[in-house]
């Protein structure tokens, strides 16, 4: 069984990144990144957080060991994920959705559009009214068109198989758990994946503070995402670089579905 982690990070646009890997390597990964956090003094590892230069979780910390605790995750990750395991294919990689800045300005004049469009009229009656609102409102939703743009380079590029499905797992998004089990839903429907598709975890348990691979995700989300941004940022130049091989989509359809057809 693989799994693959994925987290959201972004102020100026939206993004969703994370990693697939087997579950023994997310062992390994997981055990050599809570010997990092241990060796700095750290609770956990968030890259928004620690960015900024005083933030009272990594503050403590000198200009040479915040380079040390990049460098040594990103040789962390490097080093245990993204390596080929067989001919046409790879059962480790990292992945990144981006809605740009711009796309969220449209995305979210169309859910005000829709908004006031069902304004005052009766709630869905059939399964298929509810299904169909659902599909409106995830596909005018940054976060979810993200996820669905990871979904897709998970299960179509990364040599996911029936032989080894794919468990994903998805960092507590507040407000947005039955959207992202709606997303998975439709992925689970679609011919081309639904022998790929493990389970989903996904809700309040998936908290980073405690599962620690969902850090490596975000991890991977905030440098890969700015890489994009900010190509010229030392450290997301580095990851850029050093996580491969890397999927980086940049949403140009604005919906969560962009490239499922069958």
């Amino acid at each position: 069984m693989l799994k693959a982690f994925y987290d959201d990070s972004g102020q100026h646009e939206q993004v969703v990144g994370g990693c697939l890997a087997s579950e023994e390597v997310w062992k390994t990964v997981d055990a050599r990144w809570a010997l990092v956090l241990t060796d700095y003094n750290l609770k956990w590892f968030h890259a928004t957080d620690f960015e900024k230069p005083n933030h009272r979780d990594y503050s403590h910390l000198s200009a040479l060991e915040k380079d040390q605790v990049f460098d040594t995750l990103l040789a962390l990750l490097a080093d245990s994920i993204g390596l080929q395991k067989r001919s046409g294919g790879f059962w480790g990689a990292y992945l990144c959705g981006i809605v740009p800045r711009e796309s969220i300005g449209i995305l979210r004049s169309m859910d005000d559009r829709d908004r006031g469009h069902r304004k005052g009229k009766p709630q869905p009656a059939s399964r298929r009214e509810r299904f169909f609102e659902d599909w409106i409102a995830s596909e005018h939703d940054p976060y979810c068109v993200a996820l669905g743009l990871c979904f897709r380079r998970t299960l179509d590029e990364c040599g996911v198989s029936p032989e080894n499905k794919v468990h994903l797992l998805v960092a507590h998004q507040p407000g947005k758990t039955g959207k992202i089990d709606w997303v998975y839903s439709v992925a689970k429907r679609n011919p081309r994946w639904c022998g790929l598709l493990g389970e989903l975890s996904n809700g309040p348990q998936m908290d980073p503070h405690r599962v620690r691979p969902l850090q490596a995700a975000d991890f991977v989300a905030y440098y890969l995402g700015k890489s994009k941004r900010k190509p010229d940022d030392p450290r997301a130049l580095r990851a850029a670089e050093r996580l491969r091989p890397n999927f980086i989509s940049i949403s140009s359809k604005l919906g969560v579905t962009e490239g499922w057809a069958s």
